[in-house]
């Protein structure tokens, strides 16, 4: 992607991504990670990193949105919040040392089984 696409792509990307991550709560991250290697082929990690920062300023926001709308209640997210902390903390940490075609492989993966299961 060109420096005039990218001004012009990057943002729209971004909208994209938010809305993605605002109506499922999830997704968000893929469209902007393709986003992102389209842009900027050959900076995997670094492509990882502005997406995975994205989407905890965005999913951060759409928590505090679904709280103050009532759709999420205080006792049903803190099992899952801390475990899933510690999963992410884990995860960064070890991202160094995997290689990134197993990561890309283990995300296909998951995602061809998510969109399995959504369609079924």
């Amino acid at each position: 992607m060109r420096g005039g696409a990218r001004r012009l792509g990057l943002p729209l990307l971004g909208v994209l991504s938010g809305l993605f991550n605002g109506f499922m709560g999830t997704g968000g991250g893929m469209v902007l990670s393709v986003g992102l290697r389209t842009a900027y082929p050959g900076q995997d990690r670094e492509n990882l990193s502005i997406a995975t920062a994205s989407m905890m300023v965005l999913s951060f926001l759409s928590t505090i949105l679904y709280s103050i709308s009532g759709y999420i209640e205080t006792k049903d997210v803190l099992p899952v919040v801390f475990p899933a902390l510690l999963g992410g903390a884990l995860g960064s940490l070890m991202l160094g040392r995997i290689r990134h075609e197993l990561i890309e492989l283990l995300l296909g993966g998951m995602l061809l089984y998510s969109g399995l299961s959504l369609l079924l």
